[in-house]
């Protein structure tokens, strides 16, 4: 899925995305082009990650919690 397909389904911004990938919070491969493809699953780790932000734990702290990143 591109970063605008991932946007939309997870109602964040594209800047908050890449901001999230520059932290290796999530991680997406290039295709060709240089366009970012992110797995399906990608929906549901990105509201998770927003959940634990607006549950007040920092962005370090939800790095070291996530598995296989």
């Amino acid at each position: 899925m591109l970063i605008g397909e991932l946007a939309i389904a997870s109602g964040l911004t594209r800047e908050a995305l890449r901001f999230y990938e520059q932290q290796g919070l999530i991680r997406a491969r290039r295709l060709g082009n240089g366009y970012r493809d992110y797995p399906p699953e990608a929906v549901m780790l990105v509201q998770y990650i927003r959940t634990a932000q607006q549950l007040g734990f920092t962005l370090a702290e939800i790095g070291d919690r996530l598995p296989g990143i």
